[in-house]
């Protein structure tokens, strides 16, 4: 085989491995996300399914956000993916306007439906995580990045901009909003099957 020829093999697999991921709506994810650690270096994350929310409205399903996880390794499997050492990210686009209230309201549910015997230990971090809340519009998203020790939390808004908010300096914390996404006692398992890549929202 000619070395031209080989060469044009290889990009052709490598950009079909690393393609886009297109949804509805116009929203894109990349296959690739790439993660600064904390003691230094870079690690790259791969794109390991694209879930729906959807909430239901009389007699209508209304959608709210795609939710997208990027892992060292791809899995179907919420529980150990959870319990791993490796680095995780989940992005969050927003489909419409969500107000800072209802998310305050609804992640108040969450924490308090997970938290179980750790409660008053996770109380002060998910305050800190409220502190961070605000209206979200549409084609925002938010990017949290999840360490053993600590979640990172990001924002990208509408104009562009890119905004950092201070670490999160629990592990647990970070588990906890994993779990809410693909663990055994998910919120939704549309969302969750869609993340594990069980069934795609967007192929």
């Amino acid at each position: 085989m000619r070395l031209s020829a080989l060469i044009l093999i290889t990009l052709f697999f490598t950009n079909s491995l690393y393609a886009e991921v297109q949804c509805e709506d116009n929203v894109v994810f990349s296959e690739r996300q790439y993660v600064e650690l904390p003691g230094g270096g870079e690690v790259t994350l791969g794109l390991n399914g694209v879930g729906l929310r959807t909430v239901p409205v009389l007699f209508f399903d209304i959608d709210v956000f795609y939710a997208a996880l990027y892992l060292e390794n791809k899995s179907s499997n919420g529980n150990k993916i959870i319990d791993s050492d490796g680095v995780k990210r989940s992005v969050v686009h927003a489909l419409r306007f969500i107000s800072k209230e209802d998310l305050v309201d609804n992640w108040n549910e969450e924490f308090e439906r997970l938290c179980e015997d750790q409660c008053e230990e996770l109380q002060p971090y998910h305050d800190q995580m409220l502190e961070n809340v605000r209206d979200v519009n549409e084609d925002e998203r938010l990017y949290m990045t999840h360490h053993s020790d600590r979640l990172e939390l990001m924002g990208e808004y509408a104009d562009g901009t890119l905004e950092e908010a201070e670490p999160i300096m629990s592990g647990d914390y970070s588990n906890l909003i994993l779990r809410s996404f693909i663990g055994s006692d998910a919120n939704n398992e549309k969302l969750k099957e869609g993340m594990l890549g069980i069934k795609p929202a967007c192929e």
